[in-house]
């Protein structure tokens, strides 16, 4: 009986491994690559069991995947401070819990910081989406890469 049952889960691990989308963890991966070889700033976020999974990927990405090295990623969890994600889903408005974080540690020349601020964040985004192309210029921070990267990944 539970030797069935690990044989299905088991075979449930494989078929959704199966399923994944070799190209976009490529995609995601030579983001991550971009921002640390820049740099930049990465941000990661979710809602329970993903907020622990966020807090977990920045970890393992801080301490593990650069240990031997001395240039370190500069990954944060915005899901790791209970008290601030209370504060603003109790004053504000829960959508704004992550939003209103980024301000603080993030600039970003295509998100206006009036809008950031407001939690005009999808309008932002929809604008970011519909803008052309920005001309190639120097990285300045982490917000510059998300921002390409958003815009690449929605592109194609």
């Amino acid at each position: 009986m539970v030797g069935d049952f690990i044989a299905g889960y088991f075979s449930e691990i494989k078929e959704a491994l199966d399923r994944i989308d070799t190209a976009a963890v490529e995609r995601a991966v030579e983001c991550l690559l971009g921002a640390y070889h820049n740099g930049n700033q990465i941000f990661v976020m979710g809602n329970g069991g993903s907020a622990s999974a966020a807090s977990h990927f920045a970890c393992d990405i801080n301490k593990g995947a650069c240990r031997p090295y001395i240039k370190k990623f500069r990954v944060i969890s915005l899901s790791d401070n209970i008290p601030l994600i209370t504060a603003y889903a109790n004053d504000l408005s829960y959508e704004d819990v992550f939003v209103e974080q980024m301000p603080r540690m993030m600039r970003c020349r295509y998100l206006p910081q009036e809008d950031l601020f407001a939690g005009r964040w999808a309008g932002a985004i929809d604008a970011l989406i519909a803008s052309p192309p920005p001309p190639e210029s120097p990285r300045v921070d982490g917000a510059d890469v998300a921002a390409d990267a958003i815009v690449r990944l929605v592109r194609s």
